[in-house]
């Protein structure tokens, strides 16, 4: 599998309460700038670029749409000059609803981005309002429509199960307003609590209430179903797509492909090695202008924990592992070095084999992590 390439843009509008990852607000105008100049000389003293051609680029953050789009088109000329992109590479860009225009989506697809990934996350302006999106509902159907009147035939929409003020009635009509739009690739992501975030504190401090597991696993059980109804192939266990539009960026992360990651908090994962960049924008680029480099962490993978993560990241994918295949690729038995995990998730309905392919069933997605914490 060819190699991927990550660009983490930290901008942002508005601090969502529950949100953990490296981004700024109230920055100052010339950060942009500046972060974008350290972030084309990290590309560019890439002292090893992959062998195999990069098809895919994924633009993360924070908010690249809050970005212009002429710092989008260095970035990405950036990555064409150190490496070599293939001609149908997939090339995403993440979006607030609320931060795109007819021209910025014109100018994405001249500079030859073709999948945006609309961070929809709730229908319910209740529920946007709650966790400090800077959103609402009526501004995901003008991004959508821009999206498609501007030619982005491949969009993928992210909605959250667990947010604060939902319920099951809320959840159904987020998922009809989704059904509606139909479009190409669907994220479910179940909300992910980290106690340092503000959601975090006021749900410690009894300040908000949260839906508990029953409703968030029945409204996950309700929206494959009916997204099954569409056509959509449930694929991995956050994911869902039509015949053929899966995210291929996404798949390096759990075919143990390489990938290549540029900006604050990225990580890479190439020969076995694994890199984590310093988090902080600021830091970042007083590390990039000083050195070249921010990589904070660097860790060389054990072939037993290589095989491992490459074990249960596959167990994302619906489909499950073939074992023959894997043991061809990592050179042993995986199912002989985690004989007593496997019974026991088996035993517990977690688990199931059939025809060669060891795979989650519909109640070891819903309890992932408990599963994959038997690999680790």
């Amino acid at each position: 599998m060819k190699a991927g390439i990550y660009i983490h843009i930290p901008f942002c509008k508005t601090k969502c309460s529950y949100c953990n990852f490296s981004f700024v607000i109230n920055y100052p105008k010339t950060l942009p700038e500046r972060y974008t100049s350290a972030l084309i000389r990290e590309i560019a003293s890439c002292s090893d670029p992959p062998l195999e051609t990069v098809d895919t680029i994924y633009l993360g953050g924070g908010t690249p749409s809050n970005v212009t789009a002429e710092i989008i088109d260095r970035i990405l000329s950036a990555c064409r000059a150190q490496f070599q992109i293939a001609e149908d590479s997939e090339i995403t860009i993440e979006i607030n609803p609320d931060t795109i225009t007819p021209e910025k989506a014109r100018q994405y697809r001249k500079l030859g981005v073709n999948r945006a990934s609309l961070g929809a996350q709730s229908f319910n302006d209740a529920e946007l309002r709650a966790v400090g999106r800077s959103h609402r509902a009526n501004h995901i159907l003008q991004a959508f429509e821009i999206l498609r009147a501007e030619d982005f035939g491949n969009i993928s929409l992210d909605l959250i199960i667990g947010l604060p003020r939902q319920t099951q009635d809320s959840w159904l009509n987020s998922l009809l307003q989704l059904r509606k739009l139909h479009p190409e690739h669907v994220s479910l992501y179940m909300l992910d609590l980290d106690r340092e975030t503000r959601l975090g504190k006021d749900f410690d401090r009894g300040r908000t209430q949260l839906p508990d597991d029953e409703l968030t696993s029945a409204c996950f059980i309700d929206a494959i179903s009916q997204l099954a109804s569409d056509h959509y192939d449930h694929y991995e266990i956050s994911n869902l797509a039509l015949a053929g539009w899966e995210s291929r960026h996404n798949l390096k992360y759990w075919m143990d492909a390489p990938y290549y990651g540029f900006g604050a908090s990225s990580h890479s994962y190439v020969d076995g090695l694994r890199f984590k960049v310093e988090p902080d924008p600021e830091r970042y680029i007083e590390q990039i202008n000083l050195t070249g480099s921010a990589v904070v962490e660097r860790t060389a993978l054990s072939r037993e924990r290589m095989r491992n993560e490459a074990f249960y990241l596959r167990l994302r994918r619906t489909e499950g592992v073939d074992l023959e295949a894997f043991d061809r690729i990592y050179h042993g038995s995986i199912t002989d070095a985690h004989a007593e995990a496997i019974v026991r998730l088996t035993d517990a309905g977690l688990l199931i084999k059939e025809g060669g392919r060891l795979r989650l069933t519909p109640r070891g997605i819903l309890l992932s992590n408990e599963v994959f914490q038997e690999f680790l």
